[in-house]
């Protein structure tokens, strides 16, 4: 193989040596760094047919966000004692682990003893098949509110280790398990490639941008193999973004490896290698949908706001999604979509179902997510195309210039170990069709930045409105908008419409209240203010079909509010696809409560805040420069004078001010 070397260094003055690249080839992966040991989401298929001591199951929908747990229920004293044991996998001799896991409780009350631990969570020790001893955390109670229970240990030589979960058998109720890690302690670390977007170099393109969520010392060597030559490249980095240019590239596969290192260390924080294609020569065809610097969407050469519901298909449906002032709908049977009788070809099925969605106006993003390994729902044979990954490529490649379609979401809520199959599936994607971009979604803070190495666009799905709590705060919706903001990717809102008593017994959903409007508004125009370029709500099938068919009169209801925020997104959408820059605006907080804002400029020069107080009795004064009056959309801000705003609010909610 030939190789060509390159220096560059394209964000500092200063460019980094020959002999800077020579020494960081052979430096080594830091002995610190994180590590995924071993986890269990309790989401994979095979979980609901695992056989589990009495008293304990996998239960769909139990999980952190509507995903699968585990639940151990005890009634009464009698029950006999049993423990859910989970073996570490060859642990390392002396190395420091941290067992993480997620639980809530139901119910919970002592029946017997006076011990005031739960028990939860611990770690076993055997040899031989013999029991030593354990390490145990202390868990006082369980509410019904996900906490996060972490126990540090450190392996000891020639001992086997086991995760424990169980409830102690003085304690009678209920405990949900949820994402459960052994993780080898230190920090991990991510890259991530922005721009080629779509794993693509289109013809004259030889830039490219990687992101490193690593420390501040980093820099980052490059690989780029390509029709049989290798080049290479040192780059130095300015917060966490490096820049650099190839060499010319010929048509074909392009792999670019690139690895965060410390001069300083001599170590590798981090590597990553990305499967690209150079499509050189190639005409940019009529129904390719980019993704531009600014984040935004561009189909049929314009800024695009995808703006929508995860929804069902039938014409029904689709025109009240229409209705409500959507262009865009998404659903979890892409993979099935026809239209009238089926003919048993696949592709012409497909199409005829995205026929009828682009007659209703609207565009649809294609999901992939059931395409993984062990997925009983993936499709891996489609008339003499065989294979998991074949299947997906054929799929792509045979609906690619559909009218309708603008991207593909390639997952749903995967957990950690899973991204690299994600990955896998975007890849397989992109050798169908590359002028479409892809999206992953998830909604857990602890995979985040890394998550959104999966795709071009990162979803964010955090459901925080639960109604039966007495107060609400999207604080932790927060921290994970923030940790996806990491990525440098473009980030898509998927804001919360359902209630989440809706996935049990009647007597209990029909006892709760409804979302409030703010409930919904705040938190969509907090992704608004973070920069979000798409909004999907979910879930219309959960409002409009399982809620309907309990009671009616309340899903109108709850439709009607979840229609107001689309059409106030609808009204913000030339303001936040705008690419001028906007003034500085303060935020001064008047109690305890946070509010968020930020200042829009619309391409014509005109000026709005959006504003989202994110706890319950949240109040600031917002000051506007050069002392503007700007006047509140929805009657929760009051003008002071001189620039300045109270916005006010005893309950979630936002306001715009134009």
């Amino acid at each position: 193989m030939k190789t060509a070397i390159f220096s560059l260094s394209l964000l500092i003055a200063a460019n980094l040596s020959g002999a800077d690249l020579d020494l960081v080839k052979n430096f080594k992966p830091s002995p610190d760094s994180g590590k995924i040991v071993y986890s269990n989401s309790f989401d994979d298929p095979a979980e609901l047919k695992k056989k589990y001591p009495v008293g304990y199951q996998v239960i769909r929908g139990a999980g952190r966000n509507g995903t699968g747990a585990l639940v151990f229920e005890r009634k009464g004293k009698d029950q006999p004692y049993r423990l859910a044991t989970f073996p570490v996998p060859n642990p390392e001799k002396g190395v420091s682990y941290s067992a993480v896991v997620y639980i809530r409780g139901e119910n919970l009350k002592r029946i017997k003893g006076t011990s005031q631990q739960l028990g939860g969570l611990c770690i076993e020790y055997t040899k031989n098949g013999k029991w030593l001893s354990g390490t145990y955390y202390v868990l006082n109670m369980a509410d019904q509110e996900w906490r996060r229970h972490e126990l540090s240990v450190t392996h000891v030589p020639d001992v086997d280790m086991k995760i424990t979960l169980y409830l102690r058998p003085e304690w009678e109720g209920k405990l949900f398990f949820d994402d459960l890690a052994f993780i080898r302690k230190g920090e991990m670390h991510s890259i991530f490639l922005t721009q080629p977007s779509q794993l693509m170099f289109r013809n004259a393109e030889n830039d490219f941008t990687l992101c490193a969520d690593a420390p501040s010392d980093t820099v980052m060597h490059v690989e780029i193999a390509n029709a049989g030559k290798k080049q290479e490249m040192l780059l130095s980095g300015k917060n966490g973004m490096f820049r650099g240019k190839t060499g010319k590239l010929e048509p074909g596969q392009v792999v670019l490896k690139a690895r965060a290192a410390s001069m300083k260390k001599q170590i590798i924080y981090h590597e990553e290698t990305f499967r690209l294609t150079c499509r050189t020569g190639e005409k940019t065809p009529s129904y390719a949908v980019t993704v531009d610097e600014h984040g935004r969407m561009i189909v049929d050469g314009r800024p695009f706001m995808p703006l929508g519901v995860f929804g069902l298909p039938d014409d029904k449906s689709l025109a009240e999604i229409k209705a409500a002032g959507c262009n865009i709908m998404q659903t979890y049977a892409s993979i099935n979509l026809f239209e009238g009788r089926k003919t048993g070809d696949r592709i012409k099925d497909i199409r005829a179902g995205l026929d009828r969605i682009h007659r209703h106006g609207l565009k649809h993003i294609f999901t992939f997510k059931d395409q993984m390994p062990n997925n009983k729902f993936a499709v891996t044979q489609m008339g003499k195309i065989k294979g998991l990954h074949e299947v997906t490529s054929a799929i792509a490649e045979g609906i690619k210039d559909h009218p309708a379609l603008v991207a593909w979401m390639v997952s749903d809520e995967a957990h950690r170990p899973e991204v690299p199959d994600v990955v896998r599936t975007r890849e397989a994607v992109a050798a169908g069709d590359p002028w479409h971009p892809t999206m992953s979604l998830t909604y857990r803070l602890e995979d985040l930045p890394y998550y959104a190495i999966s795709g071009d666009i990162l979803g964010l799905d955090l459901y925080p409105i639960t109604t039966n709590q007495p107060r609400i705060t999207l604080r932790k919706l927060v921290e994970v908008i923030e940790a996806g903001k990491r990525s440098g990717l473009p980030i898509w809102g998927i804001p919360q419409i359902f209630n989440w008593t809706t996935f049990k017994d009647k007597e209990t959903f029909l006892r709760s209240r409804s979302l409030t409007r703010g409930e919904i508004m705040a938190p969509t125009l907090l992704y608004a203010i973070s920069g979000a370029k798409g909004f999907l709500f979910y879930s219309y099938w959960d409002l409009m079909d399982y809620q309907k068919k309990r009671d009616p009169a309340r899903a109108a209801r709850e439709w009607k509010d979840v229609v107001s925020v689309i059409q106030a997104l609808k009204k913000l959408e030339p303001f936040l696809m705008s690419t001028q820059k906007a003034p500085e605006i303060s935020v001064e907080p008047k109690n305890s409560g946070s509010v968020y804002a930020k200042a829009f400029t619309a391409e014509d020069g005109r000026m709005c805040v959006v504003i989202a107080g994110i706890d319950d009795e949240a109040e600031a004064v917002i000051t506007v420069p050069k002392g503007k009056m700007l006047k509140s959309e929805y009657g929760f801000t009051e003008y002071l004078g001189n620039g300045k705003h109270l916005f006010r609010t005893s309950k979630l909610n936002g306001d715009v001010l134009y």
